[in-house]
């Protein structure tokens, strides 16, 4: 039968995510296998190429770094040598390092797009953005200026 491989054996990332998503996929491919079902998304997301991040737009913070167990301790036992961020209160360090996420390619309602818009062509109605295309130029000043790469211009 089939070998099948998922977290770092397969990627080699060395990231956590990395390896859960390399795991999810590997399970889908062993449901389909074993029971001829489909569960892969329908849809895929496309990943926003570095490139298109203004990281300029962005406050540099630095990773927190890991707490770790005392040496001395970890001769001990087989514990866990990494603890983590920490819990209290409410999780505030947690909360703090996910604030470091850029959020490519999903839209955060910064409307720098719209404030650098030399023709005002942008109209914004709650969460949803419009374009007039009357009146659009096409200089591309609202894709470049996006700090997550959302808008993309594509020649028609």
């Amino acid at each position: 039968g089939p070998i099948l491989a998922g977290g770092d054996l397969q990627t080699n990332e060395g990231t956590v995510a990395g390896a859960i998503g390399s795991g999810r996929k590997a399970a889908w491919h062993i449901h389909r296998l074993l029971t001829g079902e489909d569960l892969f998304p329908a849809e895929t997301v496309e990943s926003v190429p570095l490139e298109s991040i203004r990281f300029s737009a962005f406050n540099r913070v630095p990773r927190r770094d890991a707490r770790l167990r005392h040496p001395g301790e970890r001769l001990l036992d087989f514990e866990e040598v990494r603890l983590g961020l920490e819990e209290r209160p409410r999780h505030a360090e947690a909360l703090e390092e996910s604030r470091r996420c850029f959020s490519c390619g999903s839209c955060t309602q910064c409307d720098i797009c719209r404030a650098n818009c030399p023709e005002a062509v942008l109209a914004r109605r709650g969460d949803e953005y419009s374009f007039n295309y009357d009146y659009c130029k096409g200089c591309g000043l609202c894709q470049f200026e996006c700090p997550r790469g959302v808008i993309v211009m594509e020649q028609l």
